[in-house]
């Protein structure tokens, strides 16, 4: 497995993780749309031959033919591409656009903090412990992806990475409790 594999697979595993969900809030065509072109992301990677290494050479019209086909979807599903709702779904499936288009390196970043703001947009559905536990575990796997990426020795381990994930996290935490102070706290999520 080469460096660019392994963290794209640390990548699409944190943001499916984000992912999972919400595929209980969205229609169900989202989140195979989302799987498919993170399947799709992890076939042009692998540089199989084969029907989709063909199709690599025609992306910029098939990409723009699927961002509107997401575009007109997330439309026909809610009547608008604002909102809440909207605003996720289209967050999902624009998360899955950006992994069949990472050629740089910055493209892995900005995966990465959508990857967070989808985590992050699991609390406006729920604010139960469960629901902290589990982002809890997405924000590991996805520091943990970052990680990958910037190990291009590739000398750390999965459970190094973990483990260094854990003290990154851990050593922001009174950053977040600090910043937690000041914001009101509504009754809502």
């Amino acid at each position: 497995m080469t460096y660019n594999q392994r963290s794209l697979i640390w990548l699409i595993a944190g943001l499916s993780l984000s992912i999972i969900p919400h595929s209980f809030r969205v229609p169900f065509w989202i989140p195979v749309v989302y799987f498919a072109l993170a399947a799709w992301s992890l076939a042009m990677t692998n540089g199989r031959s084969g029907s989709l290494a063909k199709v690599e050479l025609f992306t910029p019209i098939i990409k723009l033919v699927i961002a509107a086909g997401i575009f007109i979807g997330i439309f026909i599903s809610y009547g608008t591409l604002v909102g809440r709702d909207a605003g996720v779904a289209l967050l999902i499936l624009l998360a899955g656009m950006k992994l069949v288009e990472i050629k740089h390196e910055r493209d892995y970043y900005i995966a990465g903090f959508i990857a967070l703001l989808l985590i992050l947009t699991n609390f406006f559905y729920s604010e139960t412990i469960f629901t902290a536990v589990y982002i809890s575990v997405c924000v590991l796997v996805v520091v943990a992806a970052m990680l990958s990426f910037n190990d291009r020795a590739q000398s750390l381990t999965t459970g190094k990475r973990l483990y260094m994930a854990c003290a990154i996290v851990l050593q922001a935490l009174p950053h977040m409790l600090i910043l937690f102070l000041p914001f009101p706290r509504t009754s809502v999520p």
